[in-house]
């Protein structure tokens, strides 16, 4: 049996419709339901009532379920088993934001004279893609934001955790500033990360904005990270990024903000804790120290 077509299944299941499958596994609608088509083909049963607000199990697709979980559990547990002997140097590390690839830079380098046989591969990868990356082995660990990755049986560990401070261009007039308040900030527009087609007024990081006190007028949106720093360095508006000192900010001043924005934690996320990933991660947090 096909566990492309589980994992499909599976996450149908947890999503409650094709479409947010679709999403949340980074293909196609019709991708999902020519897998699912398959597999019910295969089973000679149907799996799904499909209405309009969503799928539910059939009777059928109930009795499956607890079948296609401890398949996919078995095929997992086959591919960690053997990975570490196949690859033992070799980590996929996923990542989606420049912060985040500094964060793998900074484990080479901490890394790199006490194992130097240890390949760290970054793999870039949107964001909707990577729960579903690391449930299927095709990456080894994620480095992503706390909450971003749901899956109950995976190891998670936040790596970096700073605060939230104004992202201005060295060229504005705010940037002589050593302290904002927000009042400051609302005759700018506000430049956010909305990647992955989440750009609407329902999305939780504009509701967020809104109650920072920006109207919707002067909300606008990056589809990346590299590019959400780039129109802030061009002075085209503001934003809020983790109060680092980071080498991709060139042309970005960094001030506190005087109302509590809350704080940026990455986190480490694999699907165990093998002796390599917590050396990645131990590399990390003995940095912070």
């Amino acid at each position: 049996m096909n566990t492309d077509r589980l994992a499909y299944f599976l996450e149908v299941v947890r999503e409650g419709s094709f479409s947010a499958a679709a999403r949340h596994m980074y293909v196609s609608q019709t991708a999902i339901s020519q897998q699912i088509a398959a597999l019910e083909k295969e089973l000679n049963s149907g799996l799904f009532y499909r209405k309009a607000t969503g799928v539910v199990l059939t009777e059928e697709g109930a009795q499956f379920l607890p079948y296609a979980e401890q398949m996919m559990h078995l095929e997992l547990k086959m591919k960690d088993t053997f990975a570490d002997t196949r690859k033992p140097d070799i980590v996929r590390i996923a990542y989606n934001g420049p912060l985040e690839k500094e964060l793998i830079i900074d484990i080479y380098l901490a890394l790199h004279q006490q194992r130097p046989s240890l390949a760290i591969h970054p793999v870039y990868m949107p964001l909707v893609a990577m729960p579903d990356a690391l449930y299927r082995g095709q990456c080894d660990a994620i480095i992503t934001l706390q909450g971003e990755i749901m899956h109950s049986n995976v190891y998670q560990d936040v790596i970096e955790d700073l605060p939230m401070a104004a992202a201005v261009s060295e060229g504005s007039e705010l940037a002589s500033y050593q302290s904002l308040d927000i009042d400051q900030l609302h005759k700018h527009p506000l430049i956010l990360l909305a990647p992955d087609q989440s750009k609407n007024v329902n999305a939780p990081i504009h509701a967020w904005a809104k109650r920072l006190g920006f109207e919707d007028h002067a909300i606008i949106y990056a589809d990346s990270a590299d590019m959400q720093v780039l129109m802030v360095a061009l002075n085209l508006g503001i934003s809020f990024l983790p109060q680092k000192n980071a080498s991709y900010l060139k042309g970005v001043k960094l001030i506190p903000v005087t109302t509590d924005l809350g704080r940026h934690r990455a986190v480490l996320a694999a699907r165990r804790l093998t002796p390599t990933i917590r050396a990645i991660r131990d590399s990390i947090l003995s940095g912070t120290e």
